[in-house]
């Protein structure tokens, strides 16, 4: 359940407002660069960087972080990062929904499996979904476009705007039997794990098969 002070919820809202606009740019075909700066200008123009919380959410959100959800560890995903060739990494996300709610939104392709993928030392940024019938992602990412650091984001968001949304799993404790989210609009984020961060070690070269890159759980805070 979310809880914060009048200056904390403020913040909370800004930041949710900023990923939100970062997801809706990401979503799109083209470069949105009036979207872009509108974000920064959020953050008063400093590095956005997608870095999710569980409170930024002013709606009930799946993830292990939170209680608003009976079942909040019914998502997971299982995320490989690998180098294929040379100057070529392979990203790989296999994802586990067991929320009947929420799975009933994937099915019908009103929510997609998502992976947010960010170089925290560079300005790569890419939003990648599932194909529809997929629990799964595939991509690669050049050697060239990072730069030490990757955050890796696995998440459930809205594939289009959703009236009155309501789910059988929210938590009894805070939500009304009949509680339902008014409106969710495309783009939002619906269930989230913590930020995985993939060190990249390109001074060690490389061996073989051996892998140059470690996963491990993001330490700050959630």
């Amino acid at each position: 359940m979310h809880s914060c002070g009048i200056d904390s919820a403020h913040a909370a809202h800004t930041q949710y407002q900023t990923i939100h606009l970062l997801i809706q740019c990401d979503l799109q075909d083209f470069v949105c660069c009036a979207e872009e700066q509108r974000a920064a200008d959020l953050i008063n123009h400093s590095v956005v960087h997608m870095n999710l919380k569980a409170d930024l959410f002013p709606y009930p959100v799946l993830t292990p972080e939170l209680d608003d959800y009976l079942d909040n560890n019914s998502f997971s995903a299982q995320i490989n990062v690998t180098p294929e060739s040379s100057g070529v990494i392979s990203v790989a996300a296999d994802f586990k929904l067991d929320n009947q709610g929420l799975k009933e939104l994937v099915d019908s392709g009103n929510a997609r499996y998502a992976l947010h993928v960010e170089g925290v030392a560079s300005s790569y940024r890419k939003l990648w979904v599932n194909q529809e019938d997929q629990a799964f992602i595939r991509n690669i990412i050049f050697e060239g476009d990072i730069r030490k650091k990757l955050q890796i984001n696995a998440m459930v968001i809205a594939n289009a705007d959703i009236d009155n949304y309501s789910n059988i799993n929210f938590n009894d404790l805070y939500y009304d039997e009949d509680y339902a989210v008014t409106n969710l609009k495309k783009g939002d984020i619906l269930a989230f794990l913590p930020t995985k961060e993939v060190i990249i070690d390109l001074e060690s070269g490389r061996s073989g098969t051996e892998s140059i890159f470690t996963v491990a759980p993001h330490n700050e805070p959630y």
